[in-house]
């Protein structure tokens, strides 16, 4: 009998395994997770088919990185400090039957391991660099500062944005990746992150799905976006990212070239198994 199977037979086996697990199951069964940006961090809600809700600490459950700067310490087998750019981050290399690379951006409050899931359904051949922002807030991670809810920190936004483009070009290098052929994946604070390389350099992504977004800057010039395909996923009921606000990303990456797909949910903010399978159809559609 399978693991998923033996996780849904008890509400209490399924407390038991692990968040890998327990992802894995939910996402199988049709349900949805959603990370929380609003007081709690670290953790997430999950609903079974028992209706059992758990606030489950992910703490335990995050496994090692492999940094850059850590690899490259192994290899001078010296444990110096480098000043070279280094993210915490996981990665996987891909089959071979593919060129691409899924670039994972998680929201406020989450990890390099919360996106993981989704690469089974988006492209189980393709090389994987899930990423852990750089910034923390009140110990939740975020890949920019923010001034209020939805209210962003520009100087530091464009100051990220250099960072991760630049730590996209370290990795390829460390990797073997090809540098053009990365296609990201980003969710609520990791979408933004995602949708302001698009805003500032030309060559930073093949393509983007863009999970509940906001326009990252205003009254700029945007790079030619000519050949770049973009998904973007939005909440008509949306708290935070508004219906307008996805209209007009939309029509922005538009105007500067970029084909883009916009999908509507009505979850609000939560990131669900409508709009995974949605990316998924896109990206086999558009860029395979």
């Amino acid at each position: 009998m399978s693991t998923v199977i033996k996780v849904l037979e008890s509400p209490i086996q399924f407390v038991k395994t692990s968040m890998k697990t327990r992802l894995k199951v939910i996402f199988e069964r049709g349900y949805e997770y959603n990370v929380l940006n609003k007081g709690i961090a670290e953790s997430f809600v999950l609903q079974t088919r028992f209706s059992v809700i758990e606030k489950l600490n992910i703490g335990s459950a995050i496994s090692t990185f492999d940094t850059i700067k850590e690899r490259r310490m192994k290899k001078k087998g010296t444990n110096k400090m480098s000043n070279e750019l280094a993210l915490k981050h996981v990665f996987k290399k891909g089959t071979g039957k593919t060129p691409h690379t899924l670039l994972l951006l998680h929201g406020t409050g989450g990890t390099e391991e919360d996106l993981l899931p989704l690469v089974d359904y988006i492209d189980p051949e393709a090389n994987v660099l899930s990423v852990r922002g750089n910034v923390s807030e009140n110990g939740m991670p975020r890949f920019f500062k923010r001034l209020a809810e939805g209210v962003f920190d520009e100087e530091d936004l464009i100051f990220r944005t250099k960072e991760l483009n630049t730590f996209l070009d370290e990795a390829a290098k460390e990797y073997g990746f090809d540098r053009g052929q990365v296609i990201a994946f980003g969710y609520s604070n990791g979408a933004n992150i995602a949708a302001s390389l698009l805003f500032h350099y030309e060559g930073a992504l093949k393509g983007a799905s863009l999970h509940h977004p906001m326009v990252p800057r205003r009254g700029i010039e945007l790079p030619d976006l000519t050949d770049k395909a973009v998904f973007i996923a939005a909440g008509t009921n949306d708290p935070i990212c508004p219906s307008q606000e996805s209209e007009e990303l939309k029509a922005l990456l538009t105007e500067a070239g970029a084909k883009v797909d916009l999908h509507w949910e009505s979850q609000g903010h939560q990131l669900t198994i409508g709009e995974v399978k949605a990316a998924a159809e896109w990206y086999r559609n558009t860029l395979i």
